[in-house]
């Protein structure tokens, strides 16, 4: 379901946005430049609704949907802005680069992710009741 909310609701947002930079907006952009603001512009951050909705009592299904919506917002806007970056940069990818950095991006990234937690757990097993260890090893694994 969040699969289903964050990517289209990325780029509608960023179309959107585009369209009032370069009709609303006198600075002439263009529509490569555009799309790149729109992109860095149209990840939201759910802190505020999270905390409203756990006020409310609202329940917990619900707010792990909106986490996991906004952090897939945030990989598609990433992914969006450095596909957008590069026409802004005054290259002409083709559509296979534009598809491939695109797959790059996207299945490079769980990947690594998938590493660098498989290598983390196997990590933390090994250390066992050392709290300085295991707090350095979970802050550092995930930058």
């Amino acid at each position: 379901q969040a699969l289903m909310l964050a990517f289209p609701g990325v780029i509608i947002n960023c179309v959107l946005t585009a369209l009032f930079c370069v009709y609303a907006f006198p600075y002439s952009w263009s529509w490569a430049e555009a799309i790149t603001f729109g992109s860095i512009v149209s990840a939201t951050d759910p802190v505020a609704v999270v905390s409203i909705l756990s006020d409310l009592g609202a329940s917990p299904r619900l707010s792990t949907l909106i986490e996991g919506e906004s952090l897939l917002n945030d990989g598609s806007a990433f992914v969006l802005y450095q596909i957008a970056l590069q026409f802004v940069k005054g290259e002409d990818p083709s559509a296979e680069a534009v598809v491939g950095q695109f797959c790059l991006l996207t299945f490079g990234g769980i990947a690594i992710g998938l590493l660098f937690g498989i290598a983390s757990v196997v990590w933390l097993r090994l250390v066992f009741n050392d709290q300085r260890i295991e707090i350095i090893i979970t802050v550092s694994s995930c930058f």
